[in-house]
């Protein structure tokens, strides 16, 4: 809660340029996320070829 808490306090206080960098931030860590998934698929996909392979 303490997170909302200050989000709304500092989008009162900093205004738009602040909503654009909070928003940037989310995107980012969106995309590290998307990263990580992706690559964790594809290293699982080569894991399950070579244990069904042999």
């Amino acid at each position: 809660m303490r997170q909302i808490d200050g989000l709304a306090a500092s989008l009162a206080s900093g205004g738009g340029g602040l909503l654009a960098e909070l928003l940037l931030h989310k995107l980012w860590q969106m995309g590290i996320v998307v990263v990580v998934a992706v690559l964790a698929l594809i290293a699982m996909v080569i894991i399950w070829r070579k244990v069904g392979g042999k």
